[in-house]
């Protein structure tokens, strides 16, 4: 197959990290991510995701991105219509519908927006660099001396002092101490049956009612391309309807595209994870990055899901080392994949 320059870019969100990255960190990673999207002349869109929602009050503006300008969206796209109505986009034998994906997981969903708090909680103990542990260190000294001593410390000075600390000290505390400690407890991103479950809550309550027009008219099949975790799958109707009881009435595919990250602390190591879609006119194919050749290479849809199903066909690996993969890469593929 012939790779052909991209007539649109749809990024899935968490693109730039805005919830435990350094102002450093971000300005290097945003910088470059920026320079390498103004050479794409083709049409660009960005899907905000949970990393990155501090940037929803920009969603539906375009910003400035080379030669053409990138548009931030909202979680999901193509955009609502009049009367909240969604049309696909299209192609010759498939129509695609793509979110970020924090919809379907639990926690987002019973955290009814409270995780937005944390992008603030960022920008709080990255407000002042380096000096934040130091304005941390000074306010815990100076809460711990008042719940000693409470009686010698009643100036209202003294506390007015203690709370602008505590602006700092409180978020540099969160992002330093308890976002580590809850990537250590979560540590698996994708939960396969959590995610057909949380899926199908998804989509009848707010999916399909805003497809029902396209789906009763034209009677296609939706893929719904989601990121949000760090694991290539694919998951067709009739899987989702094994876990769901035969619920799912809808012709639709899950396809869950990885995030360009190298996480050795996800006990999914062996499955490549910096990988896009490439959709074209008659379907589409997954595309893993290759770090040593620096070039990406062609992974079937079918491995993906043979994988997905726990499955380590030699076969694989034949085809794999066809299209160049390394033997390091192929030896990742070796062992069956078991999904929660």
């Amino acid at each position: 197959m012939e790779l052909r320059a991209p007539g649109k870019l749809i990024l899935l969100g968490d693109i730039l990290e805005l919830w435990d990255s350094s102002q450093r960190a971000l300005e290097m990673c945003g910088d470059s991510i920026l320079q390498t999207l103004s050479k794409l002349r083709c049409e660009k869109l960005y899907v905000l995701g949970n990393h990155d929602n501090l940037l929803s009050e920009l969603a539906g503006s375009s910003y400035p991105s080379g030669a053409t300008p990138m548009l931030l969206t909202t979680p999901i796209y193509p955009l609502e219509k009049d009367k909240g109505a969604i049309e696909p986009m299209e192609t010759d034998n498939a129509a695609y519908l793509f979110v970020h994906g924090q919809q379907f997981d639990r926690y987002f969903v019973a955290s009814k927006g409270v995780d937005r708090l944390i992008g603030f909680l960022r920008d709080g103990a990255a407000a002042f660099g380096a000096y934040s542990k130091l304005l941390t260190l000074a306010f815990v000294v100076a809460f711990a001396t008042s719940v000693w001593n409470p009686v010698r410390y009643l100036s209202p000075v003294f506390w007015l002092a203690t709370l602008m600390l505590a602006l700092v000290g409180v978020p540099w505390i969160f992002i330093t101490f308890a976002r580590a400690g809850f990537n250590q407890v979560k540590t698996r991103k994708h939960d396969r049956k959590g995610a057909i479950e949380g899926f199908q809550k998804w989509w009848s309550s707010w999916g399909r009612p805003r497809l029902q027009t396209f789906l009763e008219q034209q009677g296609r099949h939706v893929n719904i391309i989601y990121g949000h975790t760090h694991l290539a799958d694919v998951i067709e109707r009739q899987v989702m309807n094994s876990v769901l009881k035969n619920k799912m009435v809808d012709d639709v595919t899950l396809i869950n595209v990885p995030a360009w990250v190298h996480d050795t602390k996800i006990q999914y190591q062996d499955v490549l994870r910096a990988a896009f879609l490439y959709i074209h006119q008659k379907g589409y194919e997954f595309f893993g990055w290759d770090w040593e050749a620096n070039v990406p290479r062609h992974i079937s849809k079918d491995d993906v899901m043979r994988r997905a199903r726990g499955e380590a066909d030699p076969s694989m690996l034949a085809r794999l080392a066809s299209v160049g993969w390394s033997s390091k890469m192929q030896d990742k593929w070796r062992k069956a994949l078991v999904l929660p």
